[in-house]
């Protein structure tokens, strides 16, 4: 009687699992798509490149379901201790400045190879024509300076310019790589959480935005910071 009903019992189990929409391609474009973002960890220049667009490509095909993750989140947290923030903005950087061809991302366009992850995560609220106008050499202060008045920067001396230490911060290094990856890419104050057509999308998101707020309050890199919600407008 009771092995009858250990069996009925498997037999649920066995029914009420999820079936994955996933073959063998699908896993074996998954297994590649993880060496690549492994090998991102040891390479010192570009490295923010080959692990932001496999991690785009894992993200659009749900592959962190075949590991049973639910978010792409969750799925770099705990495969490669990365931080939500950072997953969201490497994430929006290739959305942004990537070249997607036939739904892969495969580098950055060309306009955008020379500029560094910590220029590009500055200018994802940027609108075309603000983008056109960076040039590459600008530091991370002219970037967020320009952001916020566009129609009027001016490029300090290299004698009088203050030392851009956000910049260096996050500057890689091939002993730094790691240590790079497990701190928000926040060199501004700010970071870009979510960007939405309709209010709707904001409230359908709530989850998100305080998820990303709470493990702010939360991060050691963050104690002594005022950290808050900004609402903001932008236009194209």
């Amino acid at each position: 009687m009771g092995e009858t009903i250990q069996k009925n019992e498997i037999t649920k189990e066995l029914e009420n699992a999820e079936v994955l929409p996933f073959g063998k391609k699908d896993f074996n474009a998954y297994n590649r798509l993880m060496a690549n973002i492994e090998k991102g960890f040891t390479k010192a220049s570009e490295a923010y490149v080959l692990i932001a667009c496999n991690l785009w490509q894992i993200n659009r095909s749900e592959y962190f379901r075949i590991d049973s993750y639910k978010t792409i989140a969750d799925f770099a947290l705990e495969k490669y201790d990365m931080k939500k923030s950072t997953v969201h903005n490497y994430i929006k950087v290739v959305e942004k400045f990537g070249e997607i061809v036939d739904g892969k991302a495969i580098g950055l366009k060309e306009q955008f190879k020379d500029f560094k992850c910590s220029q590009l995560v500055n200018m994802l609220t940027f609108t075309p024509e603000q983008i056109e106008q960076v040039d590459p050499s600008w530091s991370v202060r002219d970037i967020i300076a320009f952001g916020k008045a566009p129609l009027f920067l001016e490029t300090t001396d290299n004698e009088d310019e203050p030392t851009d230490t956000e910049e260096e911060a996050v500057e890689l290094t091939e002993d730094s790589v790691d240590e790079f990856l497990n701190v928000p890419d926040i060199v501004s104050g700010r970071t870009c959480l979510l960007e939405c057509n309709d209010f709707e999308d904001i409230i359908k998101n709530r989850d998100v935005l305080l998820n990303a707020f709470n493990d702010m309050k939360k991060d050691k890199n963050f104690k002594n910071k005022n950290v808050r919600l900004v609402v903001e407008l932008a236009f194209d």
